[in-house]
């Protein structure tokens, strides 16, 4: 059967063509006679080409609100919600109490951590010597505290986005990794910030630019947990005011599938308006 062959006499309100296979028609509203029927695809470019008026989300005739529904689930219930005195506890207390016990055990191992940090260089060794001596112990401190929140980063990473896998949707898996993209490369690039740097600096024999940068970082720690979950925020924001819906029969009865099938239309039209 071709897919243009008419299935009823019923016309379209906008182009005045009667319901194929590939284009049927709905009424979504409480107008009658020969305003009842509309294309999906005639209706849904009506709303698009006025996305910023009521015409959007209502009849403009009998000013009927349609009832729509979504192709994707809804995902604001997914926002994290967490004071920032909270998170820069849960970010600092931990962390520094680490670091008072791992600083303890590196030194009982002979420095240990600083030996795997950077190759035993001339000039490294004398740094070492430097900030291990007892009257500037307190930049010693300064390098463990930044190797305990960059373990502790690595650790939020991995395990703040395998939360976010487990509770987002499956139907928005892809979209919301989609949407994320680039934000992940920050976030790695925060997670390994004191490794690179490190590296980099001891390979420069800039030291004293070093120590600046490390007494830096973990100001900064905090502000970077909170930009990590805005952008999550935001990401999820994203996915629902791009979520694609489409409208209702008026009828309650009526068999919703027949929207679905003709969603491509729906795809079409939004491809063509962005």
């Amino acid at each position: 059967m071709e897919n243009n062959i008419s299935i009823n006499n019923n016309e379209c309100r906008i182009c005045f063509e009667e319901e194929s296979e590939n284009n049927k028609l709905i009424h979504p509203c409480l107008c009658s006679g020969t305003s009842k029927y509309i294309h999906i695809s005639c209706l849904n470019e009506w709303r698009y080409s006025n996305v910023n008026r009521s015409s959007f989300y209502k009849c403009s005739e009998c000013n009927y609100k349609y009832k729509f529904k979504y192709l994707y689930p809804n995902e604001n219930n997914n926002k994290i919600k967490l004071h920032s005195f909270i998170l820069m506890s849960l970010v600092y207390f931990p962390a520094i109490l680490t670091t008072l016990i791992v600083s303890s055990s590196d030194q009982y191992n002979n420095y240990a951590i600083l030996n795997n940090l950077y190759y035993n260089t001339s000039n490294y060794t004398k740094f070492k010597e430097y900030v291990t001596s007892q009257e500037y112990i307190s930049l010693y401190w300064v390098i463990i505290l930044n190797y305990v929140l960059y373990i502790q980063h690595v650790l939020f990473f991995l395990l703040f986005n395998l939360y976010v896998m487990y509770h987002i949707n499956s139907e928005n898996k892809y979209r919301y990794v989609s949407f994320h993209k680039l934000k992940y490369i920050f976030q790695i690039l925060g997670c390994f910030k004191f490794i690179i740097t490190y590296r980099i600096f001891c390979s420069w024999n800039q030291y004293s630019n070093l120590i600046c940068l490390l007494i830096v970082f973990p100001v900064l720690e905090g502000v970077n947990y909170c930009i990590n979950i805005k952008n999550h925020n935001i990401t999820i924001k994203r996915l629902d005011e791009e979520n694609i819906n489409y409208v209702l029969n008026y009828d309650e009865n009526s068999v919703e599938t027949e929207n679905v099938s003709h969603i491509d239309n729906v795809m079409y039209l939004l491809d063509i308006t962005e």
